[in-house]
């Protein structure tokens, strides 16, 4: 039987079966990217959201291979971002004397930020791996599950900014990286937010596997600090850079939620290329968006800053 990744809880919701084809051809008109050798024959992956956490994970689970990160690296020239707004909020949390761990460290961009004389960072992606060692940086390729058995409450602060949503098993990971961390010491997390409308967003390329595996909410994030005791400091979500394109995308979405129940997480981009001209249109003529409440915009990252107990 089919159980939670993270709380394997057996109580879960199929949200919508997708056909592979699909995604290779999502991804293949959106990045230019064959991901066919990643789903190595599998035609169907399920996408299930349990009841017990409310994490969203799809089945079969199929991870990146490093060739798809070098590829996305390749086509997506933001993707390794040194000025993402979790770096500059998490910054807030770090003093100097600080030993601080950061798994999935890309190239090294956050620690040019940090003013602390103790940095270590995990990193998978050889290409990554040059790149910040070109700017004098040398990261670990190493997985954070092995890296925590020879690391037990060593770091003051331990860092995940978009790593999460990648792992098979969040349960293993999560619980690693709390097993380097100091009692009292700060764990910090981003995903993207999934309680966005931009994360709902039909045909998100990248919100899809074989990128995310996961999809995380505040709710979720609160069954992990009390599975993990943890104590949550605070939970940063990023701001809306667009208010009007946010109101496209939300109702552009709840309409298609409404049309194809079982279609929630990929449509027809012909079908979704209409619709939104069409809205487009009728929203910035008559003004729609002015009669949202933008009290409740949620941006399309979030953050947790969780202390060990």
């Amino acid at each position: 039987m089919i159980q939670c990744i993270l709380c394997k809880g057996k109580q879960l919701k199929n949200i919508q079966k997708i056909n592979t084809n699909s995604i290779v051809d999502l991804y293949k008109k959106e990045l230019n990217i064959d991901v066919g050798a990643e789903f190595a024959g599998v035609k169907f992956v399920d996408t299930f959201k349990c009841k017990n956490c409310g994490l969203v994970f799809f089945n079969p689970i199929i991870t990146g291979s490093e060739r798809f990160y070098e590829d996305l690296q390749h086509m997506t020239s933001i993707y390794y971002s040194d000025s993402r707004p979790e770096f500059f909020e998490a910054l807030k949390y770090i003093n100097e004397k600080d030993k601080v761990l950061e798994i999935g460290a890309g190239s090294a961009s956050f620690s040019e930020k940090l003013n602390t004389a103790h940095y270590v960072g995990l990193e998978y992606n050889q290409e990554a791996i040059e790149k910040a060692k070109s700017k004098g940086i040398t990261l670990i390729k190493e997985s954070i599950e092995d890296f925590s058995d020879n690391h037990v409450e060593q770091f003051d602060v331990v860092c995940s900014f978009h790593v999460l949503e990648h792992v098979s098993d969040p349960n293993t990971y999560i619980g690693s990286c709390l097993k380097t961390l100091k009692k009292g010491g700060k764990f910090i997390c981003a995903v993207p937010c999934s309680d966005s409308f931009y994360s709902k967003n039909h045909n998100h390329v990248l919100n899809i596997l074989p990128h995310h595996v996961t999809r995380w909410s505040s709710n979720t994030f609160k069954y992990v600090s009390n599975e993990f005791n943890l104590d949550i400091e605070s939970l940063f979500v990023t701001k809306i850079a667009n208010p009007i394109d946010y109101f496209e995308i939300k109702s552009r979405t709840l309409f298609f939620n409404f049309i194809f129940l079982n279609k929630q997480i990929l449509l027809n981009k012909i079908l979704l290329k209409i619709f939104h001209k069409i809205f487009k249109k009728l929203n910035r003529t008559l003004g729609l968006y002015k009669f949202d409440n933008s009290e409740k915009y949620q941006g399309i990252n979030m953050m947790i800053v969780a202390a060990k107990k």
